[in-house]
């Protein structure tokens, strides 16, 4: 836990999450650390073999640093991580937004309506991965944010064309390995 980073944009909807992300990882922490646990797992790794002889049991071990690092997670507010701008469309209804991705599918500069483009969600957002990969090194870093943030950014990181993005839509609260695509979906509007 001790390479972990939350990192959310300032949307309050997406900072609760990351919150409730540290809450839970707190509460599994102290369940396993419980006293009232005597089996329960602890945090460093020690192998002993098992009763049956052909396997080797890992037991965990506490480590105050590990259980420190735990404790004191927070989650940093990066405004890079914030929404897609969807210009003269923002605030309206998300059927509107359909007018907007057909064309960033064949258009990564798309900036008509004022929305933001594509290419310039790719330029912020992974500005700021740069520079925090630079400040953490070997860091896993776990960002919450808005689903074309995610989408496009996930996209540009798995080296998939980003205009492709709209074929790789987030459900509410998916947990997904950026460097990894799902098989892509094509977006149908009705």
């Amino acid at each position: 836990m001790d390479r972990v980073l939350f990192l959310s944009s300032d949307f309050t909807r997406a900072y609760q999450t990351a919150e409730e992300c540290i809450k839970a990882i707190k509460n599994v922490y102290t369940y396993e650390l419980s006293d009232m646990r005597s089996d329960a797992p602890r945090l460093s790794l020690s192998s002993e073999k098992s009763p049956d002889a052909e396997s080797t049991v890992q037991t965990i071990h506490p480590s105050s640093d590990v259980l420190s690092h735990v404790l004191s997670l927070k989650v940093g507010i990066h405004r890079e991580l914030r929404e897609r701008f969807f210009g003269r469309l923002d605030g309206t209804v998300l059927v509107n937004y359909n007018q907007v991705w057909p064309v960033d599918s064949i258009d990564a500069q798309n900036t008509r309506q004022g929305v933001e483009s594509v290419s310039a969600v790719i330029s912020r957002v992974s500005r700021l991965i740069k520079k925090l990969e630079s400040i953490h090194e070997n860091k896993i870093f776990i960002l919450t944010s808005h689903a074309d943030t995610l989408q496009i950014t996930q996209t540009y990181l798995a080296g998939e064309d980003p205009r492709k993005f709209s074929q790789y839509r987030f459900k509410n609260g998916e947990v997904r390995d950026m460097e990894v695509l799902p098989p892509p979906v094509p977006l149908t509007f009705q």
